[in-house]
């Protein structure tokens, strides 16, 4: 099923590039693939990686914002819906079914992670199942901001696509007589094969994506409304038995079933002074620990699980020090090589330990005695 999927993507991406250059064609007046021959014979393989690199960088945008409406229309049909508990790894997640009324694990991407805290425990969780997938997805990134995201990226690379193209094809030898490219050569040649004026069409295209947007939002919103009311009697039980049992500065025992790693990178700029001002980026680096708990004794009959993140690593956070000598250790033979540091990794001490429950009801870990 995933080579046949990978195979149908590949093609639809070829399909896909193989219409932008005959687009391209039609506005500038030359055979773009000509352009790109042309180019590739002297070697300049500048501009051609530049035109692969964006289109690949903006392809799977548009086509996730351009296959909203069928998406839409399955998402209707095969939507279901879960409470929140944890995620067991990088494709599935313990949630908790009120028709079964029990845990229960699903295949989903991305699966939704624990609670950070006791009054965000078991909110909604709403998912539906793609059409040629074995596995569900995570609604949420069919909501207003994971959209908006893929309208900008795509809007970027597609917007700096043409203007690659035409400063392409202006370096492209033109038979005597032949004008040189202009903007208003494109205009006119729009206008001469559509009918319409290029700002025009663009607007029209904007226009639709956007409204594709907007109606793929109020379906996610009118989806996750009706599992919160469907799930309504169930959560107000739990929440009511679980706040009646903790309070701020209460200890608990909790055990610690799994964890992730997390890594954050982002640039910070910095300036020195030698006689001139200048300016450099400084790359900051930093890393996350996020431990699954599992409180088993708060409720009746079932768990709540929360998530600690902790920033940092063993040598500089003493709680990871701590938390890590319930996994098997990144560096011995069972870890199974450097990159496995980053996978989720179940505990293999399940023993309890002291957490505190925080202001905000988060918790933190009780710091050992001395």
């Amino acid at each position: 099923m995933k080579s046949l999927q990978l195979l149908f993507g590949l093609l639809i991406m070829a399909a896909v590039a193989y219409l932008f250059l005959r687009l391209f064609s039609r506005l500038f007046g030359v055979d773009v693939l000509a352009v790109m021959s042309w180019q590739i014979k002297k070697k300049q393989f500048l501009w051609i990686g530049g035109w692969a690199l964006l289109f690949l960088l903006g392809f799977f945008p548009l086509l996730t914002l351009l296959e909203k409406p069928f998406t839409a229309v399955t998402m209707n049909m095969t939507h279901e819906g879960a409470m929140l508990g944890y995620a067991m790894d990088d494709e599935q997640a313990m949630l908790y079914d009120p028709a079964q009324r029990e845990y229960r694990a699903y295949r989903i991407y991305p699966p939704p992670r624990a609670a950070s805290s006791f009054d965000e425990a078991f909110e909604t969780v709403a998912f539906y199942r793609p059409f040629l997938t074995d596995s569900l997805q995570n609604i949420e990134l069919q909501g207003y901001f994971v959209s908006v995201m893929m309208l900008i990226i795509a809007g970027i690379m597609f917007g700096i696509l043409p203007v690659l193209t035409y400063k392409m094809v202006q370096e492209y030898p033109r038979e005597p007589g032949v004008p040189i490219l202009s903007l208003q050569i494109v205009l006119d040649n729009c206008k001469a094969w559509t009918g319409f004026s290029l700002p025009a069409i663009l607007t029209a295209a904007a226009l639709f994506v956007v409204m594709m947007i907007i109606l793929s939002g109020y379906l996610v919103n009118r989806i996750k409304a009706g599992y919160d009311e469907k799930f309504a009697t169930t959560r107000q039980e739990f929440r009511s038995e679980l706040m009646a049992r903790v309070a701020p500065g209460k200890v608990l025992k909790g055990s610690v079933i799994n964890r992730m790693r997390d890594v954050q990178t982002y640039s910070e700029g910095q300036s020195h002074t030698r006689g001139l001002r200048n300016a450099s980026r400084d790359t900051k680096v930093i890393k996350y620990s996020v431990y699954t708990i599992e409180f088993g004794k708060l409720l009746s009959f079932e768990p709540v699980y929360l998530r600690l993140t902790l920033t940092g690593d063993a040598q500089s956070n003493r709680n990871i020090k701590r938390l890590d000598e319930l996994f098997v250790s990144d560096e011995s033979p069972e870890s199974g090589g450097v990159l496995s540091r980053l996978e989720p990794r179940d505990a293999r001490d399940p023993r309890e330990l002291d957490f505190v429950v925080n202001d905000d009801y988060s918790v933190s870990l009780v710091p050992e005695e001395r």
